[in-house]
Formats: C-alpha cells, sequence, structure tokens
C-alpha cells in the first residue's frame, strides 16, 4: 500500500466541503437520535456518505486524463487501487465514528431512561463493515467504467437483482396465467429463486440485527474477492492520452 496515495485520499475527502456538509449533516441526526433513544436512521445517511465518496475511487483519474501521469510514478496499479480504497473507507469511518460518538454521547448524557446503546453500537458495527463491501464493489465498477459510473452499475445492479426476486416469486404465487411455464419451472426447481437471492446477499448483503461471525465471514470474505477482481481489471485497463 502506498502511504501518500493513502494520506493524500483520505485528505481529499475530509478535506471537501461537500464531505464535511454530509458528515454534519450525520453527526446532526445522530445527536438527535441519541438524545431522544431513537432508532440510529443515522446509519442510513451514512451509507449514502459511503456511496457518495466511493464513487471517486477511480473514475475522476481516467476522465480527467491525470491516471497516465500518477502511472509513471513508481506505484503499481494495485497499489494504487488498494490505497485509494483504503483512503476512502477510512474516511467514511471517521465520519461514521465521530456520528456514533455523538449518538452515544446523547443516549448517556440526556437520555434519561433505559438506553439502547448496545444496539446501536452493534449496528454501527455492521454498517462499518458493510462499507467495506461497498467501498470494494465501487472500486471493481469504477475499474470498468468511465467517471462516476460506478455507481450508477450499483444501484442498477441492486434494484434489478431485488426487483428479480421478487417478480420471480410472485409467479410462483401463481400471479398471471400467461407465466404458467415460468410458475412451473420455479416450483420445480426452487432452487433457482434460491441462487439469485444468495447472489444479492452476497453482493450487497443486509446488515443483520445482530452480527455474528458467520455475517463478518462473508462479507470481509466476499470484499476480498471483489477487491481482486479490481485489482485485475484495473491493471489491464488503458490508460488514456488526455480526458475521456
Amino acid at each position: 500500500m502506498s502511504r501518500v496515495v493513502f494520506a493524500e485520499t483520505f485528505r481529499r475527502n475530509v478535506s471537501s466541503p461537500l464531505f464535511l456538509a454530509f458528515a454534519g449533516l450525520v453527526v446532526l441526526v445522530a445527536s438527535i437520535a441519541g438524545a431522544m433513544n431513537a432508532d440510529p436512521v443515522w446509519q442510513s445517511l451514512a451509507s449514502l456518505l459511503v456511496i457518495g465518496v466511493g464513487a471517486q475511487l477511480i473514475g475522476p483519474e481516467f476522465s480527467s486524463g491525470t491516471l497516465q501521469l500518477i502511472m509513471a510514478k513508481p506505484v503499481n496499479r494495485s497499489t494504487y487501487l488498494l490505497s485509494r480504497f483504503a483512503g476512502v473507507l477510512v474516511a467514511a469511518w471517521a465520519a461514521m465514528s465521530v456520528a456514533l460518538l455523538f449518538d452515544l454521547g446523547g443516549r448517556a448524557l440526556i437520555f434519561t431512561g433505559p438506553s439502547e446503546w448496545k444496539a446501536t453500537l452493534q449496528s454501527a458495527g455492521g454498517e462499518a463493515l458493510h462499507a467495506v463491501m461497498a467501498c470494494a464493489l465501487l472500486a471493481l465498477f469504477g475499474s470498468i467504467s468511465r467517471s462516476y459510473f460506478n455507481v450508477v452499475i450499483y444501484f442498477v445492479l441492486n434494484i434489478a437483482l431485488s426487483l428479480t426476486i421478487g417478480g420471480l416469486k410472485a409467479v410462483t404465487g401463481g400471479i398471471g396465467q400467461a407465466f404458467e411455464w415460468l410458475r412451473h419451472l420455479l416450483v420445480t426447481y426452487p432452487q433457482i429463486i434460491r441462487t439469485i437471492e444468495a447472489i444479492h446477499e452476497n453482493i450487497f448483503p443486509d446488515v443483520p440485527r445482530e452480527i455474528d461471525v458467520r455475517w463478518v465471514a462473508l462479507v470481509i470474505s466476499n470484499a476480498a474477492i471483489v477487491l481482486f477482481l479490481a485489482c485485475l481489471m484495473f491493471r489491464r485497463r488503458e490508460v488514456p492520452y488526455g480526458a475521456d
């Protein structure tokens, strides 16, 4: 890992006015949730923050044509990609950590009743691990697409898999006579839907209410595989001469 690339990536994100503004919003919502001992809805906003910073993992270097200058330095592509990934992830974790401190502070210092701090702490840990997988996916999609298209691919693939699962379950339930052949196929081979569900859960894992070792291993191992594929794709991608 390149310390220079990591430090510059982290600095660029945490010094961005847009990042600071959105992180401030997350902290504000976390403070309110903590003071009211409410559900940590700020964690959903933190997920959007992760997507926002992850969108810039690779794409802008290709679109601006600056990647050829970066690659001229003694940093190989895999090292560069992993350093960028780490810088973005740590920046997102920093914002989430501040929000978590304000949330727990509100529950401990302002709210007077029994606090849900344990559940909040556990779900925050789950969101932090979820950020690892999200950033890994954005790195992979960014290595094969133009600037910021990685976010489009991320959401389109997530929605497409969800709609496919929902549609197949509806057909299995008997909706529409025109799909009788498909219903018969799905009833005969129920593993089709289970396979698609497993694919969706592996690529876009939901954070469970209780984090267990199996889920942690699932996220870490899948993120490692995605990063490995991202490095392979990034190493093979042609560096443009000038902007796209």
